[in-house]
């Protein structure tokens, strides 16, 4: 026995609600690999139950670098010989930054040994988020689960009460206005006047935009003002190029098919590669 798996999901609640009765039933050790920092993943399982790491680039005891390489380290190192369920998240990430080929040879061994030690490894990911031959070559090594993806109306993520409850500072007014989702380019936050309590404001109004802010979730723990501005600033830049981005696609779509579209929209929501993204619709669109 063992293996492993895809699990076609587009959130973590649709995610922990797909592969809650799995976690629930396991008699052996779950390890789960995730995007979330642990505050946020405890919302969706519980502490007892699994083993929980955060992919991140903030360095912290419970916290994995986003490439191949220290990830396999890691689990190498913590895999049991009760090991009977392994769960990693955030596989585009790592296939931007480790590379498709890398992280395609590092899923060729971690099959074999959750193959030779009888657990399994299940890897939640929406295909959009993937060049479509990517996601092929993972499929074939990872078959999708088959079962229908999960509500994620149901498990809603919930926020802080104070956040919600906060009125948007003026400044935070946005400037232009999209449609009903309110796709929004907002007045930059200088240095000057920043606090951990407007980022934590902007980050709820990036949120409702869509946005996945997994990047920038380092920020709410830092200490250094100067650090947690650098971080949230770069976001900004990001998330301003996500827009246009976003824009382009709108102003162009009756030369784009829905699939392209959601495709587009994922990977720009999702702040991964967003330029490399952008000069991919550019080229699309003028071969049109």
């Amino acid at each position: 026995m063992g293996g492993m798996t895809t699990l076609d999901t587009a959130s973590a609640a649709s995610t922990y609600a797909a592969l809650a009765d799995r976690i629930e039933s396991c008699a052996g050790d779950v390890s789960i690999y995730s995007r979330l920092p642990m505050r946020q993943l405890l919302r969706f399982v519980a502490s007892n139950k699994a083993e929980m790491w955060w992919i991140s680039e903030h360095e912290g005891t419970r916290s994995i670098p986003p490439n191949v390489v220290n990830l396999e380290q890691h689990i190498t190192v913590n895999t049991t010989p009760s090991q009977e369920l392994l769960v990693i998240e955030g596989l585009d990430w790592l296939v931007s930054r480790s590379g498709a080929q890398a992280t395609l040879a590092w899923l060729q061994r971690l099959h074999s040994l959750a193959v030779e030690h009888g657990f399994d490894v299940v890897l939640p990911l929406d295909p959009l988020s993937m060049e479509t031959h990517v996601w092929r070559r993972i499929a074939s090594l990872a078959p999708v689960l088959e079962q229908p993806r999960a509500e994620a109306e149901n498990h809603v993520v919930e926020h802080d009460v104070d956040m919600l409850n906060e009125p948007p500072a003026a400044h935070d007014e946005p400037q232009l206005v999209e449609d009903d989702r309110t796709v929004t380019h907002l007045v930059n936050l200088p240095f000057e006047g920043f606090t951990k309590s407007l980022l934590s404001k902007r980050m709820l109004q990036w949120k409702r935009m869509g946005f996945d802010l997994a990047s920038l979730e380092p920020a709410l723990s830092m200490n250094d003002l100067h650090q947690v501005h650098a971080l949230y600033a770069s976001v900004e830049s990001t998330i301003i190029l996500a827009i246009d981005g976003l824009r382009l696609m709108e102003h162009h779509r009756e030369n784009l098919s829905v699939t392209e579209c959601e495709m587009f929209n994922y990977r720009m929501m999702s702040l991964m590669d967003v330029e490399h993204h952008i000069d991919e619709l550019e080229a699309m669109i003028s071969s049109r």
